[in-house]
Formats: structure tokens, sequence, C-alpha cells
């Protein structure tokens, strides 16, 4: 007898649609961290992939917590 296990919820990385329903205040915390970013003079290339980790971070909560910040 063969048991098949269920498969994890796919996760999504990044939805353009569910990025624009992002909790605002999370939004404008998240455009304060990317200006403090930019003070720091952290390079272009880790800002970029510090927005992307944090985009998908934001769909993944929008989807799975409520979208609360």
């Amino acid at each position: 007898m063969i048991i098949l296990a269920e498969r994890s919820k796919r996760i999504s990385l990044f939805d353009s649609d569910k990025i624009k329903e992002v909790n605002p205040e999370t939004l404008s915390l998240f455009h304060k961290y990317e200006r403090d970013m930019s003070i720091r003079e952290l390079s272009p290339n880790t800002i970029q992939q510090y927005t992307c980790d944090l985009s998908q971070w934001f769909v993944f909560i929008h989807d799975n917590q409520f979208n609360v910040s």
C-alpha cells in the first residue's frame, strides 16, 4: 500500500497586483527603509535585492497573514 502525501500550498514569489494591495502602513515603512538604505550608501545591487526580497515577503503576508502590518 502506497500513501501519497499532500503537497504544500504553492508560494507565489511575486505578484504585481497583490503588491498594490499591501497594507499602506507597511509600504510607508518600506519606503522609509529604502531612503535609509540610500542614505547609508548601500550599493544599488544590495538595495535592489532587499527590495525584491521584501516584496516577496509582503505578498506572502498578504496571502497568509491577513495583510497586517
